[in-house]
């Protein structure tokens, strides 16, 4: 059976444990993750790097045992995983989730107006997913 294929609306500590647990779970595959902060407004560039180490070196839980890498500005690879995209990308019904061929979808709890932009997302995923 084809691994179920997320993507992941937010990186902050619920985003970056879920992506942990994710990560070892043979069943999932995370194509991309979308976070605000991937953005520096000072530099006016794209900058992850920040990611990859609170990623990997997290305060509550410790060091990850898996190897993190950050292989290209907008591409983290986590073992011998697929690399999973990243994007900063305000509004998530922009985003090119299609194009990466995701079935789930993950935010962060307490986001304004979440839900209404969470349907949109799933509505054209939910048609044509096999998924339950």
């Amino acid at each position: 059976m084809a691994p179920v294929r997320i993507g992941i609306n937010g990186f902050g500590r619920i985003g970056r444990v879920f992506t942990r647990i994710a990560a070892k779970d043979p069943e999932v595959e995370i194509v991309g993750i979308n976070d605000l902060l991937f953005y520096n407004k000072k530099k006016d560039k794209f900058n992850a790097k920040w990611a990859a180490h609170l990623f990997k070196y997290d305060t509550v839980y410790g060091p990850y045992d898996l190897d993190v890498t950050l292989v290209a500005e907008d591409r983290l690879k986590i073992g011998d995983r697929p690399e999973i995209r990243l994007t900063a990308v305000p509004n998530p019904t922009e985003l090119p989730w299609g194009e990466w061929g995701w079935t789930w979808s993950s935010r962060p709890p307490g986001s304004s107006g979440i839900r209404r932009r969470q349907r949109g997302i799933l509505r054209p995923v939910l048609k044509r997913s096999s998924s339950p």
